[in-house]
């Protein structure tokens, strides 16, 4: 019974490494690398893409807050309902809406060859359109340079 039970739990152990091996994207047939995200919040990217001919990291972020917000338009700028915002500008997303940013020279997606895998931090500053705390999205996000 001792036997089982300490092999057992190495069998365990070994079985969550391949797991979060295969989740980071490493068991991937055709050996590219794929998409992902982990943290963020009421604020969250829909799609992302690291462009090599840009060196700037593209985000769709959807607003899920439940409410129209303000958003502090990042070093890149952002389009949103065919108009174009300059960094640090404010302006409104309504809710559901999405709304394009571009970071230029974000660490994680300068610099790499396109195909290859990128991982970058982005971070986003809103506030809700009414009034009150200001609040700064962050997570990251990773897949293939285009």
């Amino acid at each position: 019974m001792e036997y089982m039970a300490t092999y057992g739990w190495a069998i365990v152990a070994a079985l969550i490494v391949v797991v979060v091996i295969w989740q980071m994207g490493i068991f991937t047939p055709t050996g590219a690398p794929t998409k992902g995200m982990r943290g963020f919040g009421s604020v969250r990217p829909l799609d992302w893409a690291c462009r090599t001919d840009a060196n700037q990291l593209e985000i769709e972020w959807v607003n899920a807050f439940g409410e129209k917000i303000e958003v502090i338009a990042p070093d890149g700028g952002c389009d949103y309902r065919g108009s174009t915002y300059l960094d640090g500008t404010r302006f409104n997303v309504s809710e559901t809406s999405s709304v394009i940013c571009r970071y230029k020279g974000i660490s994680g997606c300068s610099d790499v060859e396109m195909g290859t895998r990128f991982e970058s931090q982005p971070i986003l500053q809103w506030t809700p359109a009414a009034g009150g705390i200001q609040h700064t999205e962050s997570g990251s996000v990773w897949g293939p340079a285009e």
